[in-house]
């Protein structure tokens, strides 16, 4: 976080951190290169998002949340939002709006990592203009308890 701090700072974007975050307990099932990947990622992009034409502001907050079953992320931005026709296709590997080389694989990357922790990612159009992204992985995984079990055998 320190890192995306500091990258921010250098371009001029204000990144918060929403005061009320609250990240207590990371169970070990919950890979952390995932959560780097997806935080890294979404970080990435909404700061790209705020520098484009047609942002409203260069915000960006992040609001971390440890809930009893689930650890919940949102990134929020002021871009200019993403659009119907592109809605859809956000997660497609390769897909961007970016006229930038080497671009249209973070949010597939992210996608792939959320589905690996059995979790959700939606997409939201912010009221203030921009795009929330909210990512939900759950504490607790079945899935994630049979693999430990499989490895002890």
């Amino acid at each position: 976080m320190l890192g995306k701090l500091n990258q921010a700072n250098e371009r001029k974007i204000e990144l918060k951190i929403d005061p009320d975050s609250n990240f207590r307990d990371i169970p070990a099932a919950i890979d952390r290169a995932q959560l780097i990947v997806i935080l890294g990622n979404l970080l990435d992009n909404a700061m790209d998002a705020v520098l484009s034409p047609g942002a409203f502001a260069q915000e960006v907050t992040i609001f971390l949340l440890d809930m009893e079953e689930v650890l919940l992320i949102e990134v929020e931005d002021r871009g200019p939002g993403i659009s119907r026709e592109n809605a859809e296709r956000v997660f497609e590997l390769g897909f961007s709006t970016k006229a930038k080389p080497n671009h249209g694989y973070g949010l597939h990357l992210v996608q792939q990592a959320v589905a690996e922790l059995h979790g959700n990612i939606t997409h939201t159009g912010n009221p203030s203009g921009g795009t929330i992204f909210t990512v939900t992985l759950p504490k607790r995984s079945s899935h994630v308890a049979d693999m430990k079990e499989g490895e002890q055998r």
